[in-house]
Protein backbone atom coordinates (compact mmCIF):
# COMPACT_ATOMS: atom_id res chain seq x y z
CA UNK A 1 0.00 0.00 0.00
CA UNK A 2 3.13 2.42 0.57
CA UNK A 3 4.29 1.50 -2.25
CA UNK A 4 1.47 1.87 -4.36
CA UNK A 5 0.72 5.37 -3.04
CA UNK A 6 4.69 6.67 -2.88
CA UNK A 7 4.71 5.82 -6.83
CA UNK A 8 1.31 7.88 -7.43
CA UNK A 9 2.68 11.02 -5.64
CA UNK A 10 5.73 10.82 -7.21
CA UNK A 11 5.03 10.10 -11.14
CA UNK A 12 1.21 10.47 -12.61
CA UNK A 13 2.65 7.49 -14.48
CA UNK A 14 2.05 5.02 -11.80
CA UNK A 15 -1.69 5.83 -12.55
CA UNK A 16 -1.87 3.98 -15.60
CA UNK A 17 -0.33 0.94 -13.97
CA UNK A 18 -2.74 1.38 -11.17
CA UNK A 19 -5.65 -1.41 -12.62
CA UNK A 20 -3.06 -3.63 -13.67
CA UNK A 21 -1.32 -3.27 -10.54
CA UNK A 22 -4.66 -3.94 -8.87
CA UNK A 23 -6.05 -6.98 -10.94
CA UNK A 24 -2.46 -8.35 -10.23
CA UNK A 25 -3.32 -8.42 -6.89
CA UNK A 26 -6.74 -9.58 -7.48
CA UNK A 27 -4.97 -12.86 -9.17
CA UNK A 28 -3.14 -13.70 -6.90
CA UNK A 29 -4.75 -13.29 -4.03
CA UNK A 30 -8.86 -13.59 -4.14
CA UNK A 31 -9.64 -15.23 -7.72
CA UNK A 32 -9.45 -18.87 -6.70
CA UNK A 33 -10.66 -18.62 -3.24
CA UNK A 34 -13.33 -16.20 -1.89
CA UNK A 35 -13.83 -16.87 1.68
CA UNK A 36 -14.69 -14.53 4.13
CA UNK A 37 -10.90 -14.41 5.26
CA UNK A 38 -9.63 -13.87 1.61
CA UNK A 39 -11.80 -11.12 1.25
CA UNK A 40 -10.38 -9.69 4.69
CA UNK A 41 -6.93 -9.74 3.22
CA UNK A 42 -7.69 -8.80 -0.29
CA UNK A 43 -9.20 -5.30 0.95
CA UNK A 44 -7.53 -4.93 4.24
CA UNK A 45 -4.26 -3.51 1.91
CA UNK A 46 -6.85 -1.82 -0.54
CA UNK A 47 -8.60 0.18 2.67
CA UNK A 48 -5.22 1.03 3.52
CA UNK A 49 -3.73 2.63 0.54
CA UNK A 50 -7.56 4.87 0.89
CA UNK A 51 -6.37 5.73 4.09
CA UNK A 52 -2.95 6.29 3.57
CA UNK A 53 -4.20 8.52 0.02
CA UNK A 54 -6.31 10.65 2.46
CA UNK A 55 -3.66 11.51 5.29
CA UNK A 56 -0.94 12.19 3.02
CA UNK A 57 -3.48 14.30 0.86
CA UNK A 58 -4.24 16.43 4.07
CA UNK A 59 -0.58 16.51 4.88
CA UNK A 60 0.45 17.85 1.20
CA UNK A 61 -2.38 20.71 1.43
CA UNK A 62 -1.85 21.56 5.03
CA UNK A 63 1.42 22.15 3.49
CA UNK A 64 0.19 24.38 0.68
CA UNK A 65 0.02 21.83 -1.96
CA UNK A 66 -3.52 21.97 -3.92
CA UNK A 67 -4.64 19.12 -6.27
CA UNK A 68 -3.34 21.64 -9.00
CA UNK A 69 -0.06 20.92 -8.39
CA UNK A 70 -0.64 17.62 -9.40
CA UNK A 71 -3.47 17.36 -12.03
CA UNK A 72 -1.75 20.17 -14.18
CA UNK A 73 1.16 18.03 -15.73
CA UNK A 74 -1.81 15.93 -16.41
CA UNK A 75 -4.43 18.18 -17.98
CA UNK A 76 -2.66 20.92 -18.91
CA UNK A 77 -0.12 19.64 -21.54
CA UNK A 78 -0.80 17.50 -24.74
CA UNK A 79 0.71 14.26 -23.65
CA UNK A 80 0.35 12.66 -26.96
CA UNK A 81 2.76 12.77 -29.90
CA UNK A 82 1.56 13.91 -33.29
CA UNK A 83 1.26 11.65 -36.13
CA UNK A 84 4.53 12.86 -37.82
CA UNK A 85 7.00 14.75 -36.77
CA UNK A 86 7.29 18.84 -37.34
CA UNK A 87 10.11 21.45 -37.38
CA UNK A 88 10.60 20.93 -33.09
CA UNK A 89 8.38 18.58 -32.14
CA UNK A 90 8.69 14.39 -32.26
CA UNK A 91 5.86 12.55 -34.40
CA UNK A 92 4.58 8.72 -33.80
CA UNK A 93 6.24 7.68 -37.29
CA UNK A 94 9.58 10.06 -36.76
CA UNK A 95 12.54 7.95 -37.49
CA UNK A 96 14.47 9.74 -34.64
CA UNK A 97 11.71 8.78 -31.82
CA UNK A 98 11.63 4.37 -33.07
CA UNK A 99 15.58 4.93 -32.85
CA UNK A 100 15.17 6.71 -29.25
CA UNK A 101 13.13 3.59 -28.63
CA UNK A 102 15.15 0.78 -29.62
CA UNK A 103 17.84 2.16 -28.51
CA UNK A 104 16.25 2.66 -24.88
CA UNK A 105 15.45 -1.36 -25.03
CA UNK A 106 18.92 -2.37 -25.90
CA UNK A 107 19.62 -0.03 -23.32
CA UNK A 108 17.33 -1.41 -20.48
CA UNK A 109 17.68 -5.38 -21.37
CA UNK A 110 21.02 -5.92 -22.47
CA UNK A 111 21.45 -8.58 -24.49
CA UNK A 112 17.64 -8.43 -26.03
CA UNK A 113 19.15 -9.53 -29.31
CA UNK A 114 19.59 -13.07 -28.09
CA UNK A 115 16.19 -13.26 -28.61
CA UNK A 116 15.97 -12.92 -32.32
CA UNK A 117 18.36 -16.17 -32.43
CA UNK A 118 16.09 -18.00 -29.89
CA UNK A 119 13.66 -20.53 -31.72
CA UNK A 120 9.85 -21.00 -30.45
CA UNK A 121 10.73 -24.82 -29.91
CA UNK A 122 13.33 -23.92 -27.46
CA UNK A 123 10.68 -22.99 -25.03
CA UNK A 124 8.62 -25.86 -23.55
CA UNK A 125 4.90 -26.23 -23.51
CA UNK A 126 4.30 -25.22 -20.06
CA UNK A 127 6.01 -21.69 -20.77
CA UNK A 128 4.33 -20.54 -23.92
CA UNK A 129 1.47 -19.04 -22.30
CA UNK A 130 4.08 -17.06 -20.09
CA UNK A 131 5.96 -16.01 -23.11
CA UNK A 132 2.77 -14.99 -25.25
CA UNK A 133 2.16 -13.15 -22.19
CA UNK A 134 4.99 -11.34 -21.91
CA UNK A 135 5.23 -10.82 -25.81
CA UNK A 136 1.73 -9.10 -25.87
CA UNK A 137 3.03 -6.86 -22.43
CA UNK A 138 6.12 -5.34 -24.77
CA UNK A 139 4.02 -4.59 -27.68
CA UNK A 140 2.09 -2.55 -25.50
CA UNK A 141 4.41 -1.51 -23.79
CA UNK A 142 5.79 -0.57 -27.07
CA UNK A 143 2.53 0.78 -28.49
CA UNK A 144 2.43 3.39 -25.47
CA UNK A 145 6.03 4.51 -25.63
CA UNK A 146 5.30 5.30 -29.59
CA UNK A 147 2.18 7.48 -28.17
CA UNK A 148 2.99 9.22 -25.46
CA UNK A 149 5.46 12.19 -24.99
CA UNK A 150 8.38 11.12 -22.71
CA UNK A 151 7.28 14.26 -20.16
CA UNK A 152 4.20 12.39 -19.15
CA UNK A 153 6.21 11.05 -15.93
CA UNK A 154 6.86 14.49 -14.82
CA UNK A 155 10.82 14.88 -14.28
CA UNK A 156 12.30 12.33 -17.06
CA UNK A 157 11.63 10.19 -19.58
CA UNK A 158 12.85 6.88 -17.77
CA UNK A 159 9.52 6.13 -15.54
CA UNK A 160 7.78 5.96 -19.16
CA UNK A 161 10.79 4.40 -21.50
CA UNK A 162 12.28 1.81 -18.62
CA UNK A 163 8.52 0.42 -18.90
CA UNK A 164 9.57 -1.85 -21.80
CA UNK A 165 12.41 -3.48 -19.26
CA UNK A 166 9.79 -5.57 -17.39
CA UNK A 167 7.84 -8.07 -19.88
CA UNK A 168 11.59 -8.05 -22.30
CA UNK A 169 13.74 -9.16 -19.31
CA UNK A 170 11.40 -11.98 -18.59
CA UNK A 171 11.17 -12.69 -22.01
CA UNK A 172 15.40 -12.81 -22.50
CA UNK A 173 14.93 -14.97 -18.79
CA UNK A 174 12.53 -17.56 -20.08
CA UNK A 175 13.87 -18.06 -23.21
CA UNK A 176 17.75 -18.16 -22.32
CA UNK A 177 16.83 -20.46 -19.56
CA UNK A 178 15.19 -23.13 -22.23
CA UNK A 179 17.64 -22.33 -24.65
CA UNK A 180 20.29 -25.25 -25.87
CA UNK A 181 23.65 -24.84 -24.46
CA UNK A 182 25.12 -25.14 -27.17
CA UNK A 183 28.09 -23.18 -28.90
CA UNK A 184 26.83 -21.69 -31.45
CA UNK A 185 24.14 -19.35 -28.47
CA UNK A 186 27.57 -18.99 -26.37
CA UNK A 187 29.35 -17.14 -29.75
CA UNK A 188 25.69 -14.96 -30.56
CA UNK A 189 26.02 -13.83 -26.75
CA UNK A 190 29.41 -13.29 -26.87
CA UNK A 191 28.91 -10.79 -30.02
CA UNK A 192 25.84 -8.95 -28.71
CA UNK A 193 27.46 -8.23 -25.67
CA UNK A 194 30.30 -6.45 -27.28
CA UNK A 195 27.52 -4.71 -29.24
CA UNK A 196 26.30 -3.69 -26.15
CA UNK A 197 29.34 -2.01 -24.36
CA UNK A 198 31.61 -1.60 -26.48
CA UNK A 199 30.49 1.29 -28.84
CA UNK A 200 29.95 3.03 -24.98
CA UNK A 201 33.16 2.42 -23.91
CA UNK A 202 34.91 3.79 -27.37
CA UNK A 203 32.45 7.28 -26.97
CA UNK A 204 33.76 7.70 -24.19
CA UNK A 205 37.32 6.61 -24.54
CA UNK A 206 38.62 10.02 -24.05
CA UNK A 207 37.33 13.59 -22.93
CA UNK A 208 36.83 15.02 -26.43
CA UNK A 209 35.12 12.39 -27.70
CA UNK A 210 32.65 12.31 -24.44
CA UNK A 211 32.68 15.98 -24.78
CA UNK A 212 31.19 16.00 -28.32
CA UNK A 213 28.84 13.22 -27.56
CA UNK A 214 27.38 15.77 -24.90
CA UNK A 215 27.04 18.71 -26.85
CA UNK A 216 25.52 16.67 -29.67
CA UNK A 217 22.94 15.66 -27.32
CA UNK A 218 22.18 18.93 -25.99
CA UNK A 219 21.53 20.34 -29.80
CA UNK A 220 18.65 17.87 -30.61
CA UNK A 221 16.20 19.74 -31.54
CA UNK A 222 13.09 18.41 -29.98
CA UNK A 223 14.49 17.68 -26.70
CA UNK A 224 12.52 18.86 -23.80
CA UNK A 225 13.78 23.10 -23.23
CA UNK A 226 14.12 21.90 -19.32
CA UNK A 227 16.88 18.99 -20.89
CA UNK A 228 18.38 21.41 -22.88
CA UNK A 229 18.74 23.93 -20.25
CA UNK A 230 20.50 21.65 -17.70
CA UNK A 231 22.64 19.95 -20.58
CA UNK A 232 23.94 23.14 -21.30
CA UNK A 233 24.72 23.65 -17.43
CA UNK A 234 26.43 21.03 -17.10
CA UNK A 235 28.64 22.04 -20.19
CA UNK A 236 29.19 25.49 -18.28
CA UNK A 237 30.10 23.56 -15.27
CA UNK A 238 33.11 21.21 -17.33
CA UNK A 239 34.38 24.69 -18.52
CA UNK A 240 34.81 26.27 -15.34
CA UNK A 241 36.24 23.29 -13.07
CA UNK A 242 39.28 24.16 -12.17
CA UNK A 243 38.86 27.93 -12.40
CA UNK A 244 38.46 29.14 -8.54
CA UNK A 245 36.30 32.57 -8.47
CA UNK A 246 36.56 33.14 -4.90
CA UNK A 247 37.48 36.75 -5.69
CA UNK A 248 36.26 37.65 -8.88
CA UNK A 249 38.00 41.49 -8.53
CA UNK A 250 41.20 40.18 -8.24
CA UNK A 251 40.90 37.25 -10.83
CA UNK A 252 43.85 37.38 -13.34
CA UNK A 253 43.18 36.01 -16.75
CA UNK A 254 45.45 33.91 -18.34
CA UNK A 255 44.77 32.58 -22.54
CA UNK A 256 43.20 29.23 -20.38
CA UNK A 257 41.48 30.64 -18.60
CA UNK A 258 40.23 33.19 -20.59
CA UNK A 259 38.69 30.26 -23.45
CA UNK A 260 37.41 28.60 -20.37
CA UNK A 261 35.35 31.59 -19.23
CA UNK A 262 34.36 32.86 -22.44
CA UNK A 263 33.14 28.98 -22.97
CA UNK A 264 30.71 29.17 -19.79
CA UNK A 265 29.70 32.23 -20.46
CA UNK A 266 28.51 31.32 -23.87
CA UNK A 267 26.62 27.45 -22.38
CA UNK A 268 25.15 29.40 -19.40
CA UNK A 269 23.38 31.88 -22.25
CA UNK A 270 22.17 29.08 -24.08
CA UNK A 271 20.84 27.56 -20.68
CA UNK A 272 19.21 30.75 -20.18
CA UNK A 273 17.60 30.90 -23.42
CA UNK A 274 15.61 27.36 -22.56
CA UNK A 275 15.12 28.23 -18.91
CA UNK A 276 15.09 31.87 -17.11
CA UNK A 277 17.08 30.98 -14.48
CA UNK A 278 18.19 33.02 -11.47
CA UNK A 279 21.41 30.86 -10.97
CA UNK A 280 21.81 31.46 -14.90
CA UNK A 281 21.36 35.30 -14.46
CA UNK A 282 24.16 35.37 -11.82
CA UNK A 283 26.48 33.32 -13.65
CA UNK A 284 26.25 35.41 -16.46
CA UNK A 285 26.93 38.25 -15.11
CA UNK A 286 29.61 37.06 -13.02
CA UNK A 287 31.48 36.06 -16.59
CA UNK A 288 30.83 38.77 -17.91
CA UNK A 289 32.54 40.61 -15.38
CA UNK A 290 35.49 38.56 -15.49
CA UNK A 291 35.67 39.13 -19.17
CA UNK A 292 35.94 43.15 -18.33
CA UNK A 293 32.39 43.38 -19.91
CA UNK A 294 31.05 45.35 -17.19
CA UNK A 295 27.79 46.70 -19.06
CA UNK A 296 26.64 43.05 -19.65
CA UNK A 297 27.41 42.40 -16.03
CA UNK A 298 25.25 45.33 -14.93
CA UNK A 299 22.25 44.51 -17.50
CA UNK A 300 21.97 40.90 -16.30
CA UNK A 301 22.14 41.82 -12.52
CA UNK A 302 19.19 44.17 -13.13
CA UNK A 303 17.43 41.15 -14.78
CA UNK A 304 18.45 39.17 -11.42
CA UNK A 305 16.69 41.89 -9.09
CA UNK A 306 13.42 41.94 -11.44
CA UNK A 307 13.52 38.31 -9.77
CA UNK A 308 12.01 36.87 -6.53
CA UNK A 309 15.27 35.13 -6.04
CA UNK A 310 16.73 34.39 -2.43
CA UNK A 311 20.33 34.87 -3.63
CA UNK A 312 19.66 38.52 -4.97
CA UNK A 313 22.68 39.26 -2.64
CA UNK A 314 25.08 37.37 -4.57
CA UNK A 315 24.16 39.94 -7.07
CA UNK A 316 24.53 42.91 -4.91
CA UNK A 317 27.93 42.07 -3.69
CA UNK A 318 29.25 41.64 -7.34
CA UNK A 319 27.81 44.67 -8.36
CA UNK A 320 28.93 46.76 -5.51
CA UNK A 321 32.44 45.18 -6.82
CA UNK A 322 31.76 46.60 -10.06
CA UNK A 323 31.20 50.18 -8.27
CA UNK A 324 34.03 49.81 -6.63
CA UNK A 325 36.38 49.64 -9.69
CA UNK A 326 34.41 52.30 -11.34
CA UNK A 327 35.30 54.68 -8.05
CA UNK A 328 31.67 54.66 -6.96
CA UNK A 329 31.92 54.34 -3.16
CA UNK A 330 28.34 55.37 -2.32
CA UNK A 331 26.93 53.39 -4.58
CA UNK A 332 29.00 50.15 -3.30
CA UNK A 333 28.12 51.11 -0.05
CA UNK A 334 24.39 50.95 -0.60
CA UNK A 335 24.34 47.46 -2.13
CA UNK A 336 26.55 46.03 0.67
CA UNK A 337 24.03 47.61 2.60
CA UNK A 338 21.41 45.48 1.36
CA UNK A 339 23.57 42.45 1.48
CA UNK A 340 24.05 43.33 5.27
CA UNK A 341 19.85 43.26 5.59
CA UNK A 342 20.56 39.49 4.56
CA UNK A 343 23.28 38.39 6.49
CA UNK A 344 23.13 41.29 9.86
CA UNK A 345 25.47 39.10 12.12
CA UNK A 346 28.14 39.04 9.35
CA UNK A 347 31.45 40.12 10.57
CA UNK A 348 32.86 40.00 6.86
CA UNK A 349 30.33 42.32 5.28
CA UNK A 350 30.60 45.02 7.89
CA UNK A 351 34.16 45.04 7.65
CA UNK A 352 33.70 45.56 3.86
CA UNK A 353 31.10 48.36 4.70
CA UNK A 354 33.88 49.61 7.01
CA UNK A 355 36.68 49.74 4.67
CA UNK A 356 34.51 51.34 1.80
CA UNK A 357 33.78 53.76 4.37
CA UNK A 358 37.24 54.18 5.04
CA UNK A 359 38.46 54.47 1.66
CA UNK A 360 35.52 56.95 0.71
CA UNK A 361 37.37 59.44 3.76
CA UNK A 362 34.45 59.23 5.88
CA UNK A 363 36.15 57.71 9.13
CA UNK A 364 33.07 58.35 11.22
CA UNK A 365 30.95 55.48 9.40
CA UNK A 366 33.82 53.87 9.21
CA UNK A 367 34.30 53.93 12.91
CA UNK A 368 30.88 52.53 13.51
CA UNK A 369 30.92 49.58 11.28
CA UNK A 370 34.40 48.40 12.36
CA UNK A 371 33.03 48.60 15.75
CA UNK A 372 29.79 46.17 14.75
CA UNK A 373 32.42 44.01 13.49
CA UNK A 374 34.48 44.10 16.43
CA UNK A 375 31.39 43.49 18.56
CA UNK A 376 30.83 40.01 16.68
CA UNK A 377 34.91 38.69 16.56
CA UNK A 378 36.35 40.68 19.55
CA UNK A 379 39.75 38.45 18.75
CA UNK A 380 39.93 40.33 15.64
CA UNK A 381 43.52 42.08 15.84
CA UNK A 382 43.81 43.26 12.26
CA UNK A 383 40.04 45.04 12.99
CA UNK A 384 41.62 46.78 16.37
CA UNK A 385 44.17 48.39 14.12
CA UNK A 386 41.07 50.02 12.45
CA UNK A 387 39.53 50.91 15.89
CA UNK A 388 42.56 52.14 17.39
CA UNK A 389 43.76 54.54 14.54
CA UNK A 390 39.68 55.57 13.82
CA UNK A 391 39.17 56.29 17.56
CA UNK A 392 42.22 58.70 17.98
CA UNK A 393 40.66 60.67 14.99
CA UNK A 394 36.83 61.01 16.23
CA UNK A 395 36.47 59.48 19.36
CA UNK A 396 38.00 60.41 22.92
CA UNK A 397 41.58 59.54 24.12
CA UNK A 398 39.94 56.95 26.81
CA UNK A 399 38.20 55.25 23.94
CA UNK A 400 41.42 54.84 21.92
CA UNK A 401 43.17 53.47 25.14
CA UNK A 402 40.57 50.76 25.84
CA UNK A 403 41.21 49.68 22.72
CA UNK A 404 44.83 49.25 23.15
CA UNK A 405 44.06 47.20 26.42
CA UNK A 406 42.59 45.12 24.47
CA UNK A 407 45.15 44.95 21.92
CA UNK A 408 47.48 43.97 24.59
CA UNK A 409 45.16 40.83 25.92
CA UNK A 410 45.40 39.58 21.66
CA UNK A 411 49.28 40.66 21.88
CA UNK A 412 50.85 41.08 24.89
CA UNK A 413 54.43 42.75 25.93
CA UNK A 414 54.44 44.77 22.52
CA UNK A 415 56.30 48.05 22.94
CA UNK A 416 54.70 49.88 20.44
CA UNK A 417 51.29 49.35 22.12
CA UNK A 418 52.80 50.86 25.96
CA UNK A 419 54.48 53.68 24.31
CA UNK A 420 50.76 54.60 22.30
CA UNK A 421 48.91 54.43 25.81
CA UNK A 422 51.43 56.62 27.23
CA UNK A 423 51.29 58.87 24.69
CA UNK A 424 47.33 59.03 24.90
CA UNK A 425 47.84 59.50 28.48
CA UNK A 426 50.18 62.01 28.24
CA UNK A 427 47.59 64.23 25.97
CA UNK A 428 44.64 64.31 28.28
CA UNK A 429 47.41 64.91 31.59
CA UNK A 430 47.46 61.79 33.00
CA UNK A 431 50.90 61.76 34.08
CA UNK A 432 51.50 59.01 36.63
CA UNK A 433 49.45 56.30 33.94
CA UNK A 434 51.86 58.18 31.03
CA UNK A 435 54.70 57.54 33.00
CA UNK A 436 53.71 53.92 33.93
CA UNK A 437 53.20 52.95 30.39
CA UNK A 438 56.56 55.26 29.37
CA UNK A 439 58.73 52.71 31.89
CA UNK A 440 56.77 49.51 30.27
CA UNK A 441 57.78 50.42 26.67
CA UNK A 442 61.29 51.17 28.13
CA UNK A 443 61.50 47.55 29.32
CA UNK A 444 60.48 45.93 26.42
CA UNK A 445 62.79 47.88 24.35
CA UNK A 446 61.35 51.06 23.04
CA UNK A 447 64.54 53.82 22.45
CA UNK A 448 65.21 56.95 24.97
CA UNK A 449 64.59 59.09 21.75
CA UNK A 450 61.24 58.31 21.64
CA UNK A 451 60.11 58.85 25.23
CA UNK A 452 62.03 62.22 24.80
CA UNK A 453 59.34 63.40 23.02
CA UNK A 454 56.26 62.39 25.14
CA UNK A 455 54.72 65.98 26.75
CA UNK A 456 55.13 64.53 30.28
CA UNK A 457 58.79 63.83 29.21
CA UNK A 458 59.47 67.72 28.81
Amino acid sequence: AIWLISAFFISPTAVLFSPAILYSYYVVSLKNDISPKSLTKFFTPIAAVIFITILAALFLYSMGFTPEYYTDGLTKVDHFLRLFPTQSDQGIFDITHINDIINQIFLVVPGFGLLIFVKWKQVDDDNKPNVVFLIISAIIAIIFMLIFRTDISFVRDWDLMSMIAYPLLFLLIITSLNAKNDDYNIYIAIVLALIQFVPWILLNSNEKLSLNRMVSISNIKYLPDYAKSNNYDILRQYYQNGINIQNPSNYILNEESSEKIQKSLFYTSLAYNYEKNERYLYNLSLYSYILKQKDSALKYLDLLFETKSKSKYLGYTLRSKIYIDEGKMKLAIADLKKVEEYFPESETVKLDIANLYYIAGEPRNSYEYFQKAFEINPDADGTLDYLIELSYLVDTREKTIEYYHQYDKLKPNNPATYYNIALCFSEINKKDSASYYAEKSKQQGISDELLKKLKFAQ
